[in-house]
């Protein structure tokens, strides 16, 4: 497994986990799955901000995204939690309890 900087190209992998989450779990407090211009538009906002966002890849190919994580401001709007962040890590349902989640923290 490999850790790096998300890439442009690894939008399809970042959607297909996070769409995944959206249907099987309440870990995402979404109904409706996201779309790729919605998750490029997350990207893009990310980068403006100065957040990472980092994927892990399978050493054995580089086009799967076995997991993602970035970090994103609190939620809330309270001014209070101005210097706080929110860090996020989602891992692909067939790749967890294999030390994706631990590399991308």
């Amino acid at each position: 497994m490999q850790v790096r900087d998300a890439a442009d190209s690894d939008l399809a992998g970042i959607l297909e986990i996070y769409n995944d989450i959206i249907r099987t779990s309440t870990a995402v407090y979404s109904v409706e799955p996201v779309t790729i211009d919605e998750r490029r538009a997350w990207l893009a906002t990310r980068r403006e901000r100065g957040f990472p966002v980092l994927v892990a890849i399978d050493a054995m190919d580089a086009t799967q995204v076995l997991g993602f994580a970035s970090f994103g401001e609190w939620r809330g709007s309270w001014n209070g939690y101005r210097y706080t962040v929110e860090h996020t890590v989602h891992v692909r349902a067939d790749a967890r309890r294999r030390g994706v989640g631990r590399e991308l923290v």
